[in-house]
Formats: C-alpha cells, structure tokens, sequence
C-alpha cells in the first residue's frame, strides 16, 4: 500500500475515519482498538473493507489493529527510505545504510506474520479452506480440536 506524504494514500484520512467497519459483502460489526494510530486507523479501515465477510471477527480486532500499524510504521519507514534513499551521508562524511532500512525490514516481518495469524494472506486463506469458506472461523474451530490456541 503507498502511505506517500502527498496525502495520496488508499487509507482515508484520520478525521474521516469510522471507530467501526463491517467487511464488505456484510459480517459483524469490527470496532478498531482505541489505542490505534491515527495512520493505522487509516490501514485498520482499508484493509477492512478488502476483507470478504466473516474473514475477521470482533475478537480479531486487536490482532487487525497490530497489522495496521505495522503497514503504517512500514509506509513511514519507505517513505524515509524513497525520500533518503538506502545511503545517506553521515556527520562525518561516509555513506551509511539508511537507518530507517531495518525499522522497515522489521515492519514488513511482521505485516507477514499478523497477515498469517489472521489468515488473510493469499497463502494462508488456500492453504487453510475450510468447507464454509471462513478461513478464520476454520483455526477456530481447529484449535478447540486440537487443543491449540
């Protein structure tokens, strides 16, 4: 997703931001966590309304928080990184890796990793279908099983 600073990011912009999405195509009402970034509000929302119905849950809202602020601590950080570019010249003279490089490589990792947990990834919605279609509902319900999470 582009966060450019141009203001033209898919995320609508913080005022205009709903303390409450349902995903398209209906499901439950997905309240974002209080404690969300205004940034992350932005992503919360998008990615939201991408999701098919019943693919995050009330109870997921924690989790879809994290991945939203690590999709806008990654945006900020490739910002830094396009503006910047991946050397920049240090006090002393010398070409540095951009320090922002790692704060975006760190965010990426865990985009990845929320993006699994929720299942809401192209690999992991395929790699766990479920006859209902609801790959959340299946871990769910392969947890009470199994006695996982």
């Amino acid at each position: 997703m582009d966060n450019s600073r141009d203001g033209s990011s898919p995320a609508p912009a913080p005022d205009n931001l709903p303390n409450s999405a349902v995903p398209e195509g209906g499901g439950a009402v997905v309240q974002a966590p209080a404690w969300l970034s205004d940034t992350g509000r932005g992503y919360w929302a998008d990615l939201l309304r991408h999701l098919p119905a019943g693919a995050v849950t009330p109870a997921d809202s924690h989790a879809l928080g994290m991945l939203a602020n690590e999709l806008a601590t990654y945006a900020d950080a490739d910002s830094l990184v396009q503006e910047a570019g991946i050397l920049i010249t240090a006090n002393n003279g010398d070409l540095v890796p951009n320090p922002a490089l790692p704060i975006r490589d760190r965010a990426s990792a865990a985009v990845a990793r929320w993006s699994a947990f929720l299942r809401i990834s192209p690999d992991t919605r395929q790699a766990t279908k479920h006859p209902s279609g609801n790959a959340i509902r299946h871990r769910k319900e392969t947890a009470k099983t199994s006695g996982g999470r």
